[in-house]
């Protein structure tokens, strides 16, 4: 038995103000930790701080180590991410599907860079649902001249979340329940949540600049909250859970504090729990989780995406090497006589021909269906989104209360999942009871209202409380609009009395 020789890995991700990396070997199907670091990209005053490359150049002599394979992670400030929701197709189909979108979603970014792509899961023969990610040229040529600036070549370019995730599902084996993983780098957090198995929705969120870890937990909570009512999880019946990365020393309160905080079990990763380390570590080990999956990923060749190597259509077929097979046919019956080899290649030239006719035709025929179906498609859109919002905003403003009560804030617009239109209201008031009211007058059989809680503003005497609110609507007809219309037209108090609110 002979084991063939591997070169180490390194994994890397840097930003403006550091660089992290995680150097590994792999040897009789183990992989060994042999040094991670974290180094700060400082620059004396008046000159440019140092590139990525030199710093791993430099950080590689002096662990002598001469050649190894590149690993990069890219942050959400290097990719942009995209949700999409395709008609249904198979497997085959669907880069190029995620392709054309992409495209005309994002434009320039997808025009000049690279697309790949996770599906969720969605079976053959439903409309699909996938999260395309798009990283422009300019970023995957920096990467290239990095890793030559530091003696290297880049293997593999992967989206640092999905990263996080593959180390999650290493942590976390056969997880049947909703997983909320939080991952804690330089102020920024990458939220993602994943169903039996499977990424259901990611995120990055900024946090603010204090190291006092009550005031982490309080806003990492709110962004975990916005998350789950993104994936429309805030109501899911199904069993949740949440993970921080991180070490105990430095994160058990904080995990705590979140657990208190979202009324969810929360437990925290170590990881390198799992992993066999030779060499030190730095102080802070959670940035070190999407690197370490990384690693893992690209070893057991199953990362979710690779921004070097996206996923492609399958070549079409090759018509001409049906022909060489022919040709190949008659070639060996040339012994049997003339005439039958003459005979057996006729035929085979018509058979081809008959083809690339068929071909030609099917082409001809799959071109006018989908155009007819891209009118369908457009069709249906618009009259799933056709709302009366007119209507909806005389009905939504004939419910409020008036002006000596309540102050809108903020009113924004957006669709929702499934097709649905919701509306987000920033409201505050004068009582906390009027919150109560208010969303009792909301609520009917064609608005689901969710007022996820009230809090005190120290700042408005006026309007001391406020909370949000957020609004799911149904569509209806413009007869089911007159037959709930109220009595009396509204008075408009509370628009007058909230000058400063808007709609988004």
């Amino acid at each position: 038995m002979k084991s063939p020789f591997r070169k180490p890995v390194l994994a890397a991700q840097w930003d403006r103000t550091g660089l992290d990396y995680v150097l590994a070997d792999w040897q009789g199907g183990r992989v060994t930790i042999t040094a991670a670091g974290s180094i700060e990209r400082v620059a004396e005053e008046g000159d440019t701080p140092p590139a990525p490359g030199e710093l791993l150049r430099a950080e590689l002599a002096s662990l002598g180590v001469r050649h190894c394979e590149l690993l990069v992670a890219l942050g959400r400030g290097s990719v942009d991410v995209l949700p999409l929701h395709l008609p249904p197709a198979g497997d085959q189909e669907l880069p190029t599907l995620v392709a054309n979108q992409v495209v005309r979603d994002a434009g320039e970014t997808a025009e000049s860079g690279v697309i790949d792509y996770v599906p969720l899961d969605t079976p053959e023969g439903q409309s699909r649902e996938v999260f395309a990610f798009a990283v422009d040229g300019a970023t995957i040529d920096e990467i290239a001249t990095e890793a030559k600036q530091a003696g290297l070549r880049p293997a593999a370019v992967i989206y640092r979340p999905l990263a996080s995730v593959t180390l999650l599902q290493r942590l976390v084996p056969q997880s049947r329940r909703t997983m909320i993983l939080v991952t804690l780098h330089d102020r920024e957090a990458d939220l993602t949540i994943v169903r039996n198995g499977r990424l259901l929705y990611t995120r990055t969120a900024r946090l603010v600049e204090s190291n006092n870890v009550g005031d982490i937990a309080a806003q990492l909570s709110v962004e975990v909250t916005r998350s789950l009512a993104a994936a429309s999880l805030t109501a899911d019946g199904e069993e949740q859970h949440l993970y921080v990365f991180g070490s105990l020393e430095e994160s058990e309160q904080l995990v705590q504090d979140l657990s208190d905080e979202l009324s969810l079990p929360a437990s925290l990763l170590d990881p390198l729990r799992r992993e066999h380390v030779a060499g030190s570590l730095p102080a802070d080990a959670a940035r070190l989780a999407p690197l370490v999956g990384l690693i893992h990923g690209y070893l057991e060749r199953r990362l979710p995406l690779d921004f070097l190597h996206p996923k492609r259509p399958p070549a079409p077929p090759n018509y001409y090497r049906r022909g060489a097979t022919y040709a190949a046919a008659v070639m060996a019956l040339v012994a049997a006589g003339a005439y039958y080899a003459w005979d057996v290649r006729t035929q085979a030239a018509e058979q081809v021909a008959a083809l690339r006719k068929s071909v030609d035709d099917t082409r001809t025929l799959l071109e006018k269906v989908q155009q007819k179906q891209a009118v369908v498609d457009a069709i249906w859109q618009w009259e799933t989104d056709n709302v009366n919002w007119l209507d909806e905003l005389y009905d939504l403003t004939s419910r409020l209360p008036g002006g000596q009560e309540a102050v809108v804030r903020r009113l924004t617009i957006s669709p929702g999942r499934a097709g649905q239109p919701v509306i987000e209201l920033s409201i505050q008031v004068r009582d906390p009871e009027v919150r109560s009211r208010l969303t009792d007058q909301l609520r009917d059989a064609f608005h689901d209202v969710e007022s996820p809680g009230v809090s005190e503003q120290s700042a408005s005497t006026d309007y001391p409380w406020q909370f949000e609110t957020r609004i799911t609507l149904r569509k209806r007809e413009p007869e089911q609009y007159r037959e709930s219309a109220p009595d009396e037209t509204p008075s408009g108090d509370l628009a007058a009395s909230a000058p400063g609110a808007a709609a988004q």
